[in-house]
């Protein structure tokens, strides 16, 4: 490999590692609160159900409050609400066939069985029915806890429990993250013309080789933007507390298909 080539692969790598750094700190701007938020909960939960319920082994607890909140934007009640009872009724399943039947083969599908069609019969949401079913698989395939025949259900449901009580208390703006990543990308934008410019007033190659690199790598970031507006977009059709903010989101995805434009 000559000098030259050698350099410019690491110009070229240079460059994607700043864009993807940049779409990196981005994200974390935009998702720290959440998984803060998740976090305490999932601590909150783990307290109360091995403190207060006395459950040592208080597994689900902080389980089932994570995988309720987690660190998405879309945390609307009625989704919270779906994965904290979809993990309550796979543990229960799950609790009720190791203590009358054992855990084996059978048991497993058996139990993957019945939480799944139990899922489906009380809500037409997916995440309810593979929340059930995951959870149930995990009950059948970790050994057998000591005290309450149902301790490990009561714990699903005081994390479920504490995971409401966040999302009801702590309602989120579904434009936040979707603007963080617009920003970003502007700013994306903003480099490679700056670079660009630079590099036509001074006929200097390397400045406008780097630009082309720097919108090329850009490219994670743009889609990123687009696919957050477009979610939160889909969110506030079913949130009637945020369907005033339709006009924006739908303005923010067509502005993430026009710098995409823009940038290539």
């Amino acid at each position: 490999m000559s000098a030259a080539s050698s350099l410019a692969s690491s110009a070229t790598l240079r460059l994607q590692v700043e864009s993807r750094l940049r779409a990196g700190w981005a994200r974390v701007r935009a998702s720290w609160l959440l998984i803060l938020q998740a976090s305490l909960a999932a601590g909150v939960a783990y307290g109360i159900a091995r403190y207060v319920a006395g459950h040592p082994a208080a597994f689900f607890a902080p389980v089932s409050a994570w995988i309720a909140l987690g660190f998405s934007r879309n945390r609307n009640v009625r989704r919270v609400a779906e994965l904290a009872v979809g993990v309550a009724i796979g543990v229960g399943a799950g609790d009720l066939v190791v203590h009358v039947i054992g855990s084996g083969v059978w048991q497993m599908a058996l139990v993957l069985l019945v939480a799944a069609l139990l899922g489906r019969f009380l809500d037409r949401g997916l995440m309810l029915t593979t929340q059930a079913g995951v959870q149930a698989i995990v009950i059948v395939g970790l050994p057998q806890t000591t005290g309450s025949p149902f301790g490990r259900w009561v714990d699903a449901l005081i994390g479920g429990g504490v995971a409401l009580a966040v999302a009801l208390l702590t309602p989120t703006d579904p434009r936040r993250h979707p603007r963080t990543l617009a920003q970003a990308a502007v700013q994306e934008l903003a480099a490679v013309l700056h670079l660009l410019s630079r590099g036509l007033r001074a006929r200097a190659v390397d400045d406008v080789e780097s630009a082309l690199l720097t919108g090329r790598a850009s490219q994670p970031a743009l889609d990123e933007w687009r696919e957050a507006a477009r979610s939160a977009a889909d969110l506030v059709r079913l949130a009637p507390a945020h369907r005033r903010h339709r006009g924006e989101l739908h303005r923010l995805v067509d502005e993430s298909v026009l710098l995409d434009r823009a940038m290539r």
